[in-house]
C-alpha cells in the first residue's frame, strides 16, 4: 500500500508535513467521532513518521464540514476552513506560502475569489504554491491563470484524475497526483503535459529550499519515476 511506503520515505527524508489533494477519505458531518478517528489515524498515520501535520484540500465527493469538525479533534489533520493559507518556514531561511482552494465551488463563489486575490497579493514568500482538487481547465483555468501570472504563483498542485502528471502553462508549474492508491478508468490528459503516468500508485515527495523546488513522483516501492526541479529566486518577493 502506498501509505506504507510513504511512511518509509517520510522517515528517510525527515518529512515535515503532508499536503492532501481531496477525496482522501470520507468524513460526513453526521459520522461519529470514533469512525472518523479510526478511518484517518489507522490508515494514514499508522507509520510513526506520518504522525505529522496533514493539510487537507477539499475534494468533490463530500462537503468540507465533516473534515473541519474532525480537524478540531484530530492530532494531525488540519483544515480550519474550506479554503485557507499556510506559511511554512524553510530551515535554510525564507518561506513558502501555500494557498488551499475549494475548487468545487470556486467558479461561483465570489467571496472565495476575492479572498484568493487578497491572499496572492499579500504573498511575499520565496515560493507561492496553490493547492486544489480539480484540473485547471476551461473556466477554472480562465479564472486562475491570470491571477497566477499577476501575483507570481510558482505552482498549482492538484488531484482529481487518476494520474501522475506534470505540465506548464505560461510559466506556471502544474503538478498532479490523483493516484493515491486508486487507479480506475482513463483520466483527462492536458495537451501541454510534459510527463504523464497512468500505470502506478504512489505519491510525490517535495523538497524545497530558497533556491529550488524538487518534485519526485514515487511508486509504492519507493522508486523515483520522475524528478522535476524548478529554479527559484534567492530572496523573497516584495510588492
Amino acid at each position: 500500500m502506498f501509505e506504507e511506503q510513504m511512511g518509509v520515505t517520510a522517515e528517510e527524508y525527515k518529512t515535515k508535513f503532508v499536503v492532501s489533494l481531496g477525496n482522501d477519505f470520507n468524513i460526513g458531518p453526521l459520522f461519529g467521532t470514533r469512525f472518523s478517528v479510526m478511518n484517518f489515524q489507522d490508515v494514514f498515520t499508522s507509520h510513526p513518521s506520518l504522525r505529522i501535520p496533514w493539510y487537507m484540500a477539499v475534494g468533490d465527493y463530500y462537503k468540507p464540514e465533516g473534515h473541519i469538525l474532525y480537524a478540531n479533534i484530530s492530532e494531525y489533520l488540519i483544515m480550519p476552513a474550506p479554503y485557507f493559507t499556510k506559511k511554512i518556514l524553510l530551515p535554510s531561511g525564507g518561506s513558502i506560502d501555500i494557498v488551499f482552494l475549494h475548487t468545487k465551488t470556486l467558479l461561483y463563489d465570489q467571496v472565495q475569489v476575492q479572498w484568493l486575490e487578497r491572499s496572492l497579493a499579500n504573498n511575499t514568500a520565496n515560493w507561492c504554491i496553490t493547492v486544489g482538487h480539480h484540473l485547471p481547465e476551461n473556466q477554472l483555468r480562465d479564472l486562475l491563470l491570470p491571477l497566477f501570472l499577476q501575483y507570481g504563483v510558482d505552482a498549482y498542485i492538484y488531484g482529481h484524475d487518476y494520474v501522475g502528471q506534470y505540465s506548464e502553462d505560461a510559466g506556471v508549474a502544474y503538478i498532479e497526483n490523483g493516484v493515491g492508491g486508486c487507479s480506475q478508468g482513463l483520466p483527462k490528459i492536458q495537451d501541454q503535459a510534459l510527463w504523464t503516468r497512468l500505470d502506478y500508485d504512489g505519491f510525490i515527495l517535495h523538497r524545497v529550499s530558497t533556491l529550488q523546488m524538487e518534485f519526485m513522483f514515487m511508486d509504492t516501492k519507493g522508486n523515483i519515476l520522475e524528478r522535476i526541479i524548478i529554479q527559484g529566486k534567492k530572496k523573497a518577493r516584495s510588492r
